[in-house]
């Protein structure tokens, strides 16, 4: 057994077809940013974001400058700000998106002692919300190790920006 759809519920149904269709359309130019420009922001702890998106438009690089922030207050403090500048190109997808993950394993000192390391885990992510807009998310993970390998702190910095062209 079919049904049939009367011929104003006929023209309702195409209508709203064609009206998604136009919105996805419009959504996906929407999406594609400007090739060599640059885009300005800020983070959520007032930090700021900059990315340079490469003459074709598929590419893009990307600074991030966040404050400080405490890891385990009871035993590390990270102080002053830390800057992220990543200059080999994160890949922009189809649908606008980027996401780049940064990993690093450092020496470094504690109360003036060495022997200690650090491990850095850092996520930059987003999306062209428009031609000239795009927001995203910047997360660090970075934890601190005594010289005999036990954790001293872990810092989870879980930040949001948005950007504009300049």
């Amino acid at each position: 057994m079919t049904s049939r759809l009367s011929s104003p519920a006929r023209r309702a149904a195409a209508l709203l077809s064609a009206i998604t269709l136009l919105t996805c359309a419009a959504s996906a130019i929407a999406a594609t940013p400007v090739a060599n420009g640059t885009y300005r922001g800020a983070l959520s702890d007032g930090g700021k974001v900059s990315m340079r998106v490469l003459s074709g438009g598929e590419r893009l690089h990307w600074s991030v400058a966040f404050r400080s922030a405490s890891c385990n207050p009871h035993r590390f403090t990270s102080r002053g700000g830390t800057t992220f500048d990543r200059t080999l190109g994160t890949r922009i997808h189809s649908d606008g998106s980027y996401r780049e993950v940064v990993k690093a394993t450092n020496s470094t000192t504690f109360n003036g002692k060495s022997g200690y390391k650090n491990t850095i885990r850092a996520v930059f992510k987003g999306r062209f919300v428009t031609r000239h807009r795009a927001n995203g998310q910047f997360e660090q993970r970075e934890t601190f190790y005594r010289p005999n390998g036990s954790t001293l702190a872990t810092c989870l910095r879980q930040l949001t920006y948005r950007t504009v062209i300049q």
